[in-house]
């Protein structure tokens, strides 16, 4: 009679989490989206310190066959705050307490009312090589990977986790036909991921050993919605479970 071993192992939530992710756009009148923020949240009882740890817009490409069979996710584009992660204590984020990185700290309501105001944002992503615009009364973070652009996300499906930085490498893969680098990030690392889309159908980007599910079934493009914990700390490491659609 045949038997099947099933290997389990137990994957420990984070204090340290992505409580929400604003990423669709505003507008379909100027097809806006520059008023994109990332939100975390810390639901311990500790004061947690966020130097050194990586935010990375994953992405999904043809040449990695098996996603389980790797251990590590893919990074497009990887920022990091400053310092080193374990090391330096220069950012702290208190117990209960969320922050919100911006992909510009900029009113973005000037530009349609439907739009969100982050002037007052505790960082926002900042790359010098692409003329990105920087509000000096925000923080940065600054990037590690080579891309050259400003950290935006994809409007309909994408991978966006965090990452303790302390294990990383360069890795050429091909993107169709063509050669591209991109960052290797070992999964021991990860803190928190979320994949998302509109469509739950979708095939997945990102390990299950990260994120069993898909977030924001049904959101539409330049809705002005985001997706969003069901309560603050909530993580079963199931995006299906774990977000709603709200108003950001």
């Amino acid at each position: 009679e045949p038997v099947d071993t099933v290997y389990m192992t137990y994957q420990q939530s984070s204090p340290l989490v992505i409580n929400e992710l604003y990423f669709v756009g505003c507008s379909y009148s100027y097809f806006y989206y520059y008023d994109q923020f990332i939100e975390l949240y810390n639901s311990s009882n500790d004061t947690l310190y966020l130097d050194g740890i990586f935010v990375v817009r994953g992405t999904h490409i043809e040449d990695i066959i098996d996603i389980e069979a790797e251990d590590y996710a893919l990074g497009y584009y990887v920022y990091k705050f400053p310092g080193e992660y374990g090391v330096t204590r220069n950012s702290p984020l208190g117990p209960k307490e969320y922050t919100v990185i911006a992909t510009d700290a900029i009113d973005h309501s000037r530009i349609n009312a439907r739009c969100v105001n982050l002037l007052g944002s505790d960082w926002e992503f900042f790359c010098a090589q692409g003329g990105d615009y920087d509000n000096l009364t925000s923080a940065n973070l600054v990037p590690v990977s080579n891309v050259g652009n400003d950290f935006t996300m994809n409007l309909g499906h994408e991978t966006v986790f965090m990452a303790t930085g302390e294990e990383w490498r360069y890795g050429m893969h091909f993107d169709g036909s063509t050669l591209k680098e991109y960052i290797e990030i070992p999964i021991s690392t990860i803190i928190d991921g979320v994949e998302y889309s509109s469509n739950f159908e979708s095939p997945k980007y990102l390990t299950v050993r990260v994120d069993a599910g898909l977030g924001g079934n049904g959101i539409a493009k330049y809705s002005g919605r985001s997706i969003q914990r069901r309560f603050p700390g909530l993580d079963s490491n199931n995006s299906t479970f774990d977000f709603e659609i709200k108003d950001p």
